[in-house]
């Protein structure tokens, strides 16, 4: 298994020279982006601050296509820079992709002293290294590398604090965390960024975490579709202080708006002090999960039973939505262009509607297929009601659903055209564990993420 060490950290805190005495250790070859930034500039030239930063992107985008030419062959390299979060994980995807094993070394120390070194070889450091300007301001300086820091928290990775230590200490510990990983028998693909179990870091102390679970676990429970994550999300943010953008005639650093897409998105900012052109940070998550949705004309009646036809939306394992209690909700827009909102299911005096599956004695063939055919998306339709309205109406048991449906939401037949209707799972999330250290809930992969 080739080896790649990453060597990363705070500006000033040693990365080059590690990176040379390490190359002169472990005989692997060495790549340093400030080298190849210095490369870059002497043969192109730069005169603005964005240009520097387009040269810098070049000179990383370099390092990673070396780095893969030379996994291709079987080398084993070190790779030196201030490398972001991204970057980091393109070059592990990278190792992964060649059975490689992948070191990451992160070098810190106190921001005072950094600073100190850092202004110390100013007056011997090339031009491609100062178009920043953090020599002349120390708090932009702690900005910069916290900013860093902040990114790799939860890489999984050394730290070595540097502040007092010498070269060869540095070196010496960076060895052995080498040797150390390598006496383990670590997976093909390198190690993996959540490798560490995330429980020991806190110990006893768990009540924080705990506490927010439960704040988590009732929003999962709620915001079931994308509409209702973004009314859940809209209640959170107005008690934060955040403000509907279209009440906002403008906006000044520090103040926080929010902007909410036609009820299915919701995007919130917090002004910053900088302009945009110097970037911003963004948090994402998709508020949509797989689910099934009622199709136009979706209601039919067979063998007396009442069905709601459906289409599945996104990654359904099908065979999991069969025999659970399932929920409905959404929106009707009804004819007369008022809007209905749909939540049958979660309240625990409500029903609950599912789709049927065969008895055992009766599924030899079924289960003698294949797992991702024996229950097909075209059979994924919901059972509504078994019920007669009398014994002399046509379909009575389509039209007692539809007369349940007219008193509950005073809404038609032909009102689903124009209407929005959801299958979830039905039922709050829940602790999943006898320590109750994990949580079981719908949508739980894709609102965290």
């Amino acid at each position: 298994m080739k080896k790649v060490v990453l060597i990363t950290g705070d500006l000033a805190a040693g990365k080059s020279t590690l990176a040379d005495k390490l190359s002169k250790t472990l005989n692997f070859t060495c790549i340093k982006k400030d080298c190849v930034k210095e490369i870059i500039c002497d043969s192109v030239g730069f005169s603005t601050r964005e240009e520097n930063k387009r040269i810098s992107v070049a000179a990383v985008n370099s390092m990673i296509h070396f780095l893969e030419q030379t996994l291709k062959i079987g080398g084993e390299v070190i790779l030196e820079a201030n490398f972001r979060l991204q970057e980091i994980l393109r070059i592990q995807d990278i190792v992964k992709q060649y059975n490689g094993q992948l070191f990451i070394i992160y070098l810190t120390g106190d921001p005072k002293v950094l600073y100190e070194r850092f202004l110390s070889r100013v007056p011997t450091r090339h031009k491609a290294h100062l178009s920043i300007g953090l020599d002349k301001d120390y708090n932009k300086f702690v900005e910069y590398i916290n900013d860093l820091r902040n990114q790799l928290e939860r890489i999984d990775c050394i730290k070595i604090d540097t502040t007092s230590l010498l070269e060869e200490d540095v070196l010496n510990k960076a060895s052995s965390y080498i040797n150390y990983i390598n006496s383990k028998k670590v997976k093909k693909g390198g190690i993996s960024m959540y490798g560490k179990n995330a429980w020991l870091k806190y110990g006893n102390d768990t009540k924080a975490v705990m506490d927010f679970a439960e704040g988590y676990k009732d929003f999962i429970s709620t915001a079931k579709t994308e509409r209702l994550a973004v009314k859940e999300a809209v209640k959170i943010l107005d008690a934060k202080g955040f403000k509907n953008a279209d009440s906002v005639k403008s906006v000044k650093e520090g103040d926080k708006v929010y902007f909410i897409n036609k009820n299915k998105n919701v995007c919130a900012f917090v002004v910053g002090k900088k302009p945009l052109e110097d970037g911003l940070r963004i948090l994402g998550a998709h508020i949509d999960s797989p689910r099934l949705d009622l199709k136009e004309h979706p209601l039919y009646e067979n063998k007396s039973f009442a069905y709601a036809d459906t289409h599945y939306y996104g990654g359904v394992k099908k065979y999991q939505w069969v025999t659970i209690p399932l929920a409905l909700h959404g929106v009707i827009c009804k004819k007369d262009g008022t809007k209905v909102e749909v939540n049958i299911g979660e309240d625990p005096k409500d029903p609950v509607v599912g789709i049927t599956d065969l008895l055992i004695h009766l599924s030899a063939d079924q289960m003698a297929q294949p797992l991702s055919k024996a229950i097909t998306g075209e059979n994924l339709d919901v059972t509504l009601g078994s019920m007669p309205v009398d014994d002399k109406e046509k379909e009575a048991v389509k039209a007692n659903i539809l007369k349940i449906l007219k008193e509950k939401y005073d809404v038609e037949e032909e009102d689903f055209i124009s209407a929005e209707i959801e299958v979830v799972p039905a039922g709050p999330a829940r602790d999943y564990g006898l320590d109750r250290s994990m949580i079981a809930g719908y949508g739980h992969d894709d609102r965290s993420c």
